[in-house]
């Protein structure tokens, strides 16, 4: 699973299921480790966004219509050394896979418990569950066009 955000200018994709080796394109970097940690990983991705959303890495960056980071440059990057806690406060807005999305819902507690786990997901959770229910709504609807039962059952 990862997450990339929609607009190019923010070019930075975190696999927080790391499979082994990676095909990319010419221009891509991939940072890994041979002890591969999820929070450190999520950390290093939101810092990266950062330095990409506040245009930091424009300046550092050549060619291509974004600009690539070349390895060369990668000693101009000072990536800060918060403690593991403050790294895990700031990943987990971003990852956090604390509980699957709930199981029981139905009409009666679909909104309180969506809510409740919305609260405490990160944002790649939240991006998986919005795909998820938006690819339900989309089953649904294709059942009502087509003039088909449709039964509610809360299973994305």
């Amino acid at each position: 699973m990862y997450f990339q955000q929609q607009e190019q200018s923010e070019n930075v994709f975190f696999f927080n299921e790391y499979k082994g080796k990676w095909i990319t394109n010419i221009n891509a970097i991939v940072l890994r480790k041979k002890n591969y940690n999820t929070i450190e990983s999520a950390f290093i991705s939101c810092f990266l966004r950062f330095l990409r959303h506040y245009k930091v890495l424009d300046y550092i960056s050549v060619g291509g219509d974004w600009g690539s980071l070349a390895q060369k440059y990668w000693k101009d990057i000072t990536i800060p050394k918060f403690s593991e806690s403050k790294q895990r406060e700031i990943a987990l807005l971003y990852h956090n896979l604390a509980e699957d999305y709930p199981s029981d819902l139905n009409l009666n507690n679909f909104l309180e418990k969506d809510q409740g786990w919305n609260k405490r997901s990160g944002v790649i959770e939240l991006d998986k569950s919005v795909k998820n229910i938006k690819r339900y709504l989309n089953k649904l609807l294709d059942k009502i066009i087509n003039n088909e039962n449709i039964e509610v059952d809360f299973v994305f």
